[in-house]
């Protein structure tokens, strides 16, 4: 079996960071803190997973190739 290149290793980074946007936007859930005074702040943590998977998309290879949804036309008249 072969050992994952970097690139391999970035693009499952990747998918995972997307994963975990999903998962946080499919089951979103309040900020709390635990006994011991421990606090989880959701919105930053939905914010952090958003800057990684900016940064991992940024790498050329990582992110797959997305095709528009639609394109815009002007006219001049």
């Amino acid at each position: 079996m072969a050992t994952p290149s970097a690139l391999d290793n970035l693009k499952a980074a990747h998918a995972s960071a997307c994963a975990k946007i999903a998962d946080v936007l499919a089951d979103p859930k309040p900020n709390y803190t635990l006994p011991g005074g421990v606090s989880v702040d959701r919105d930053r943590y939905y914010a952090g997973l958003l800057a990684r998977e900016k940064e991992l998309r940024a790498v050329p290879g990582v992110a797959p190739e997305t095709n528009p949804v639609f394109t815009l036309t002007s006219v001049a008249r």
